[in-house]
């Protein structure tokens, strides 16, 4: 699947990120050592750290294409994410494979910081590079409640990715039976084929 595969490696990423900043040649030793220690603070929730890190001139939207933000939003730590905000840090800012803050906020079944990223411009609508939303997300990994919220501030319920898949077949696929009861009832089309020709059901 390739949700869960995306994530295996991220958090791969993750974890050998200090090493790929050192050796990065793209960005002058001073600032490489702030964003590392950043990206640190992020992952440790060290508010006090981070912040003095930002006055010193460390991006907020880090660099090697895994934000600041985004690994703040993978652990949850909403003062981080409120901080890197007020630092500047670009809410819909994508990492290699096109995912956001929000994206991750849908994964891990986080409202809370749901909220907060759409209250300060989040793209509701954002696609990763498989074409992949937040909602698609929160169906796939069965977050009935995320995906009642995402809806209710605007996202599109009749969504495909770029497979052609909708909402019922990635609910059919992980076997998420709540979800299929609450996409049908919303009326999603249970014949609705994706671009191989292939029904939820062939999912399920």
């Amino acid at each position: 699947m390739r949700l869960f595969f995306r994530f295996f490696v991220l958090a791969t990423l993750v974890a050998t990120l200090p090493g790929c900043l050192r050796q990065s040649q793209n960005t002058p030793e001073p600032d490489r050592d702030r964003v590392q220690a950043l990206y640190q603070a992020c992952e440790l929730g060290n508010a006090k750290l981070a912040e003095s890190l930002l006055k010193e001139g460390a991006n907020p939207n880090g660099a090697a294409g895994l934000t600041p933000l985004l690994i703040a939003a993978l652990d949850g730590r909403l003062n981080i994410v409120k901080l890197l905000i007020r630092y500047g840090a670009d809410v819909n800012y994508k990492n290699y494979f096109g995912t956001c803050p929000l994206h991750n906020a849908a994964w891990k079944d986080r409202r809370g910081l749901a909220a907060l990223l759409l209250s300060h411009g989040a793209d509701i609508h954002i696609r990763d590079k498989d074409g992949e939303t937040p909602l698609i997300f929160a169906t796939g990994f069965g977050h009935l409640e995320m995906a009642e919220f995402l809806i209710s501030k605007g996202a599109d319920i009749h969504i495909r990715d770029k497979e052609g898949m909708t909402l019922l077949h990635w609910a059919a696929f992980r076997g998420r039976n709540n979800m299929v009861d609450f996409l049908m009832d919303k009326g999603l089309d249970v014949n609705a084929k994706d671009r191989r020709g292939r029904t939820p059901l062939i999912y399920a």
